[in-house]
């Protein structure tokens, strides 16, 4: 699987598209993109949100190690 991501450009270009379209299509796509990037945000802090509190956790065990391999498996 290829990762792509648009250019600042490409994006620029796409929003010029939607001013000028007479069809939604462009508008559609810019409203994708900004639900994509709200999920990815939101993603992000809680995975940060997440290891904090496995941190939290593991500073109270003995055996911190332990802990991060039953919390997280191969």
């Amino acid at each position: 699987m290829i990762h792509y991501r648009a250019k600042h450009q490409q994006w620029a270009e796409i929003e010029e598209w939607a001013d000028d379209s007479t069809t939604s299509w462009d508008a559609c796509i810019l409203e994708l993109r900004s639900r994509i990037e709200y999920l990815e945000v939101t993603n992000d802090d809680l995975q940060m949100q997440i290891l904090r509190l496995s941190n939290a956790i593991a500073n109270q065990l003995p055996n911190k190690s332990k802990f991060f391999a039953d919390l997280l498996p191969d």
